[in-house]
C-alpha cells in the first residue's frame, strides 16, 4: 500500500503490502494484485469478520468523478492478496449527490455489510473553500459479500 511520510509520500514499493508477524516479531513484505487505494484525508479501514476481507474508504474519488468516494476491498484470503475496486451506482436523488468527502468519519456494521460515512468536508475548488458535510450515507455492501 501507499503510506506515506514527510519525504517521498511512499513507504512501501507498489503492490506490496508490510505485515507485522506477532508470533516472531518480524516484518515481512508480502505481494498484492490489483489496484491499491490512495490514502488521503479521512481514509478509513475497515476489518470484515470472517470474510477475511478489508475495506477502505478514502478520500480520493470513485470511478464516477464527484460522484462520491472511493470503496476498495482487499481479499487476503487469496494468493497473492488482491485488491478491488468497487464500483457502484447511486440511486438517490441526483440534486443531492453525495460528493467526495475528505476527513469524515465511517463504520461498517458486518450483520447488514453495510458502511455508514458521516461528516467531513467538501472542497468547492471553482469557490476555492470548504462545506461542512452533516449528512449521513450509508452505502450497502451486501451485494460484494456472500454469506460471509
Amino acid at each position: 500500500m501507499i503510506g506515506r511520510d514527510e519525504i517521498s509520500c511512499k513507504i512501501s514499493p507498489p503492490n506490496e503490502i508490510e505485515i507485522f508477524e506477532i508470533s516472531t516479531n518480524t516484518w515481512k513484505c508480502e505481494v498484492t494484485c490489483g489496484q491499491e487505494p490512495i490514502l488521503s484525508e479521512g481514509f478509513a479501514l475497515h476489518a470484515v469478520e470472517k470474510s477475511y476481507k478489508l475495506i477502505t474508504v478514502s478520500g480520493s474519488e470513485a470511478s464516477h468523478s464527484g460522484l462520491f468516494n472511493r470503496v476498495d476491498v482487499l481479499d487476503i484470503t487469496l494468493s497473492p492478496m488482491c485488491w478491488n475496486t468497487i464500483d457502484f451506482e447511486y440511486f438517490g436523488d441526483w440534486t443531492m449527490i453525495p460528493g467526495l468527502r475528505r476527513n469524515f468519519s465511517s463504520i461498517f456494521d458486518p450483520k447488514s455489510k453495510i458502511i455508514f460515512v458521516f461528516g467531513g468536508e467538501k472542497h468547492h475548488s471553482k469557490k476555492n473553500d470548504m462545506e461542512i458535510c452533516t449528512s449521513l450515507i450509508i452505502v450497502n455492501m451486501s451485494t460484494f459479500f456472500n454469506d460471509d
